[in-house]
């Protein structure tokens, strides 16, 4: 993959060894990324540039933004939440779910930590819940404080860990997001 210009954040990550094992050199976003069709293979431990696999499950993602957005249905209204391959699991902006309290139940508050510092959340359990037109049914998540105001409209973050995914494939040209769950065992 090739950019003329492409904007950047310079920060110090050097303390993400620590945390993953390994030294991070830089961080490769969807702005790079999103030009072809992309999988990641988490066994792997690859990003393979092209085609995404046909027999993957596949929902759409929002047509007209730079980057990924599909539908989760919370007892039946359809919230707009970013996939985001850097969050670990699936978090809900606190003002997108004040409607959807029938279908959520808080539990306890943790205290996760990030590039940004550290930061207050309540586990939740959803049920009545599809991905796309997948369904979910009930699923552990994270409602984060938010002010209300989401510029691009989604209301919440889709980490790929919460797919359990083997693989997550982007395609930017259909607009599609497709993955293969790992094995139950």
């Amino acid at each position: 993959m090739h950019a003329e210009e492409l904007r950047v954040a310079i920060l110090d990550i050097s303390f993400e060894r620590e945390a993953i094992g390994t030294s991070v050199d830089a961080i490769v976003g969807y702005d790079l990324l999103g030009q072809a069709p992309f999988t990641i293979d988490y066994e792997a431990r690859k990003i393979i540039v092209g085609p995404i696999d046909p027999f993957l499950a596949r929902i759409p993602y929002h047509p007209d933004l730079p980057f990924a957005v599909v539908d989760l249905k919370i007892g039946g209204r359809n919230l707009p939440i970013l996939v985001d391959t850097g969050t670990s699991d699936l978090v809900l902006f606190e003002s997108a779910i004040r409607d959807s309290v029938a279908s959520i139940k808080i539990s306890q508050a943790v205290i996760w930590s990030n590039f940004g510092g550290e930061m207050r959340v309540r586990e939740i359990g959803l049920t009545n819940t599809y991905l796309g037109t997948e369904s979910w049914g009930s699923r552990k998540a994270y409602l984060l404080r938010d002010d209300g105001d989401q510029p691009y409209g989604f209301v919440g973050l889709l980490g790929t860990t919460a797919l359990k995914a083997r693989r997550v494939g982007f395609d930017p040209t259909r607009r599609v997001l497709a993955w293969e769950a790992t094995k139950q065992q």
